[in-house]
């Protein structure tokens, strides 16, 4: 059975509950097939960003980077100046 690692960033501008469901619907889908998923929240997103002035701690690249797959919502940061997440 293959196992896919996704990164979880719940509450990045659409909302924990979407995000919530998008996994969900995931998760039923990959039950018709011969795989897994390993969902890792992390806690980053828009509170956090109004906790830290930050959407992400430094190099958090390196905490997600392990999976091969992120779910992140399309909110919008002042890091690099108002990019739209994709």
């Amino acid at each position: 059975m293959k196992t896919f690692e996704i990164a979880v960033i719940e509450g990045d501008g659409i909302g924990p509950e979407v995000t919530r469901g998008a996994q969900a619907a995931a998760e039923a889908a990959v039950g018709l097939d011969d795989a897994n998923l390993h969902w890792t929240n992390y806690p980053w997103g828009t509170d956090y960003y109004f906790q830290q002035g930050r959407m992400a701690p430094g190099r958090f690249s390196r905490s997600v980077g392990a999976a091969r797959c992120h779910s992140a919502g399309g909110g919008r940061s002042s890091a690099g100046a108002g990019s739209q997440s994709r």
